[in-house]
């Protein structure tokens, strides 16, 4: 999905945000970027990246992409 610029700040306002890189800027890039680093989850750096591959991955890309946010996001408590 693509965003306008003017409204970005209206509708990407989530406190966290994970990023698809699928050809576009890095997480990094988009940090520099005035538009991006004012957003609740950039300013808060709760912000993470994923390989393309998770953007329409296939079966393997699946649970590729679900090992790594089991690695990132590791299960609190029972």
């Amino acid at each position: 999905m693509e965003v306008s610029r003017e409204l970005l700040g209206e509708i990407a306002d989530a406190p966290n945000a994970i990023v698809a890189n699928a050809g576009g800027r890095s997480v990094e890039e988009m940090k520099s970027d005035p538009l991006f680093a004012n957003l609740p989850s950039f300013r808060s750096g709760n912000v993470w990246e994923v390989p393309a591959s998770s953007y329409r991955p296939d079966f393997d890309g699946v649970l590729s992409t679900l090992d790594l946010f089991g690695r990132t996001f590791p299960r609190q408590g029972g």
